[in-house]
């Protein structure tokens, strides 16, 4: 633990008591009190973002919550561990306008990260803007230093929402060049059912088998 010194003489070195006493004719001489410190908790960053992250995996969402506050309170706002936490919190509770905020300051704090920025275009969605969540998405493609499947299947599922099938069947595809998730092939099976394109839904079903 670092310390600190309460404020006081810096050495021990004698200081004066004031005037002589009657028939003294130098000034009498005292030593200064010892120097007195404080204990000061200086527990690094990254061991409070584990403690907040522990707390939410483990769901113990008030805790964590309170505990964001604090840290927040400190750091102004400026610790990107607390907002995103508290982003993912907020919108666990369905409250996705202020999860939106908070992944926002993230993404002011550190404009180039991608899990942010997907965080971001998530909340989007949710919130019916399903056009500023491509774009974010988009954004996020980027910054990713390789192909990103789970951006190209949110885009898709952003494009079924506002009718364009075939846009999505796109982005579908290129999910799955990177990555053969269950998921990838239902929603592309989905689509082309949708369609009436019953052959190719059957192709995408036997695919995933």
């Amino acid at each position: 633990m670092e310390q600190e010194p309460i404020a006081g003489p810096s050495t021990a070195k004698d200081i004066s008591n004031g005037p002589a006493m009657s028939g003294d004719k130098s000034l009498t001489k005292l030593k200064a009190p010892p120097v007195k410190f404080r204990t000061i908790n200086l527990v690094p960053l990254e061991t409070r973002n584990w403690l907040l992250y522990t707390k939410y995996c483990r769901q113990e969402f008030e805790e964590c919550k309170l505990l964001i506050e604090q840290e927040l309170e400190q750091t102004g706002g400026n610790n990107e561990c607390a907002n995103y936490i508290y982003g993912l919190i907020f919108r666990r509770e369905g409250k996705i306008e202020e999860s939106l905020k908070y992944f926002d300051k993230c993404n002011e704090l550190n404009p180039t990260k991608v899990d942010n920025l997907k965080q971001i275009a998530r909340s989007l969605f949710l919130l019916g803007k399903q056009q500023l969540a491509i774009d974010t998405y988009l954004k996020a493609e980027r910054f990713s230093f390789e192909p990103d499947s789970s951006i190209y299947y949110n885009i898709a599922l952003s494009y079924s929402k506002l009718g364009k099938d075939q846009k999505a069947i796109d982005y579908l595809t290129k999910a799955l060049r990177i990555s053969q998730r269950e998921q990838y092939f239902s929603e592309l099976g989905r689509l082309y059912a949708s369609q009436n394109n019953i052959k190719e839904a059957i192709q995408v079903y036997k695919a995933a088998l």
